[in-house]
């Protein structure tokens, strides 16, 4: 993680969030003293806080100033895929997974996420089954073999459709890394993360934009 510029996850959401393995990953590699700093705490501005984030729209400004980050010189795309529609995730709450607000907590600057939904109605088979040639005799397997050849078509369909959504994805990857100028040049972030492990992770004694 961290020579990487680039960092490119594709995993499934499982009950609203990332696989038990990816989780891991976020809790032992994404910790204090690597991918971020631990700021001092204020009880009073804590308790401002909590106040403040209730009024719509500021909690995602208070973002800048919530947490220290040391991973701004890295870019996070991200592919998931879900077995139901994508707007279940919002219709329950969940407007990200762990896996993304955490990327964001630790400063990476830019996090763009893909979800390929509805996968439990995704035809993983498009071969269609030939029929037997007395079952082509009578009116109700034709009419079985055009209804089959329409659903068939309808998959062909949406899995031309999902396969132009991956394809545009890794296009705009490839298209990020092409235009990017060396990571960390601007940001200081690798040094940064120096400072920080030699201090456990616990404080800075100056923020760095």
């Amino acid at each position: 993680v961290d020579q990487c510029g680039f960092l490119v996850f594709v995993h499934p959401v499982y009950w609203y969030d990332v696989p038990s393995q990816l989780k891991a990953f976020e809790e032992k590699v994404l910790s204090a003293g690597f991918a971020f700093v631990k700021l001092p705490s204020a009880p009073l501005l804590m308790t401002a806080a909590v106040l403040v984030s209730y009024i719509p729209g500021v909690r995602f400004f208070m973002r800048r100033f919530s947490s220290h980050g040391l991973l701004r010189d890295k870019r996070a795309f991200v592919s998931r895929t879900l077995g139901g529609p994508d707007a279940g995730l919002r219709v329950f709450g969940h407007n990200a997974t762990t896996l993304e607000s955490t990327l964001k907590f630790c400063g990476v600057r830019s996090v763009k996420v893909q979800s390929l939904d509805l996968i439990d109605e995704w035809p993983f088979s498009l071969s269609t089954p030939v029929p037997r040639e007395e079952d082509t005799q009578t009116d109700a397997s034709a009419a079985a073999l055009n209804e089959e050849a329409s659903a068939q078509r309808e998959r062909e369909r949406i899995l031309a459709w999902h396969r132009r959504k991956i394809e545009g994805f890794v296009l705009q990857i490839q298209k990020e890394i092409a235009n990017s100028s060396a990571p960390g040049t601007s940001h200081r972030a690798p040094q940064d993360r120096e400072e920080a492990t030699k201090t456990g992770g616990v404080g800075v004694t100056k923020r760095r934009e």
